[in-house]
């Protein structure tokens, strides 16, 4: 890639690679580095070659720039949960997680046009989950006190990328992705281009069946904003939990306790299994579940989780999430199951 770089761009690559040797760390963002000669893109467009070069050079594992904040869109679909009466923001999974709310429903979309689409709607937040990067919502504990229910296109990323959010320890209910959804909308069916590789080990039986009747279809995609919103939105509405929002008293502040508690445990070589199972930090008999064209309508695709299956691999010396949920079921501030809660069916 040197030998064909034309002499003003290596030119350009010397002088940002000087000035990094110099400023090791100076925590700017890369269109604020002061380079004469070089354009705020330049850099950003060279960047896998400048970060190559600059390693090989000095041996630094990074530029020691600052990255760009990663923002996470959320829409309080309940002023009662709007902070400041903010309905619609960006923000940082940190900020989402400082917010002392305790919606019942948490909706993930892939997408966001399925995110800005969404009425008013009691107790509920929206998250635009944007793909793959979906896993760092488990950075947010009040989504523990809540249904969460994940919404993505009906392809096989769309279930790779359910797979991702399950695996990280989350528990959580699929809405419209599911045979009554593609049967209903075939006709705007697309071939998706590259299919997604690989083993879904968090994904449930029949969802595993939904991957396998896509590939046998001929590899198709049916895009979330491709479905009669009408039913798209009854299906959602009717996974929704109909009962008043917990308050922070309730369960807000033994979720965080509880967050906490599971956070130390993963963090420690245990072998402790936190895969899709992992559910009783909220519930007694956790079960997952999916809303369809009707609700429940894949019946085959619930199976309850086995508290004993929970715990079975943990080590000596650690506490397993059985007993995460005991101690704080217990606390000064008790968390109380509800209907819809992830111990709960939608039917």
């Amino acid at each position: 890639m040197l030998a064909g770089l034309p002499a003003v761009d290596f030119d350009r690559l010397l002088g940002v690679l000087t000035w990094l040797r110099s400023n090791p760390d100076s925590g700017l963002y890369v269109r604020q580095l002061p380079i004469r000669g070089v354009d705020t893109k330049w850099v950003g467009a060279h960047r896998g070659l400048v970060e190559r070069l600059h390693a090989a050079a000095t041996g630094a594992v990074s530029l020691g720039l600052a990255a760009v904040p990663d923002l996470v869109r959320a829409r309080f679909l309940d002023p009662g949960l709007a902070p400041g009466g903010l309905d619609d923001i960006a923000a940082t999974v940190a900020s989402l997680a400082a917010l002392e709310i305790a919606p019942r429903t948490v909706y993930v979309f892939e997408n966001l046009e399925s995110v800005l689409a969404m009425p008013p709607i009691p107790g509920a937040v929206v998250i635009h989950g944007s793909g793959y990067a979906v896993d760092r919502l488990a950075g947010i504990p009040w989504m523990c006190t809540a249904l969460i229910v994940y919404w993505g296109d009906l392809d096989s990323h769309g279930f790779a990328i359910l797979n991702r959010f399950r695996a990280s320890g989350l528990s959580i209910t699929t809405a419209l992705m599911d045979l009554p959804t593609l049967e209903l909308h075939q006709d705007l069916c697309v071939t998706e281009p590259k299919p997604a590789a690989g083993i879904f080990s968090h994904l449930l039986p029949g969802e595993l069946d939904m991957v396998a009747e896509l590939a046998a279809r001929g590899n198709v995609r049916l895009e979330q904003e491709r479905l009669d919103w009408s039913h798209a939105l009854s299906v959602l509405r009717a996974a929704a939990p109909h009962r008043q929002s917990l308050s922070m008293g309730e369960a807000g502040t033994s979720c965080v306790r509880a967050w906490s508690v599971v956070c130390s445990v993963v963090a420690q070589p245990a072998g402790l299994d936190l895969g899709p199972r992992q559910s009783s930090v909220r519930a007694a008999e956790p079960k997952y579940t999916t809303a369809a064209g009707g609700l429940g309508a894949q019946g085959a695709s619930r199976r309850r989780a086995s508290l004993g299956d929970v715990g079975r691999r943990s080590q000596p010396g650690t506490r397993s999430v059985v007993q995460v949920h005991s101690e704080t079921a217990h606390s000064s501030a008790p968390m109380r199951r509800h209907p819809g809660s992830p111990g709960t069916t939608v039917n």
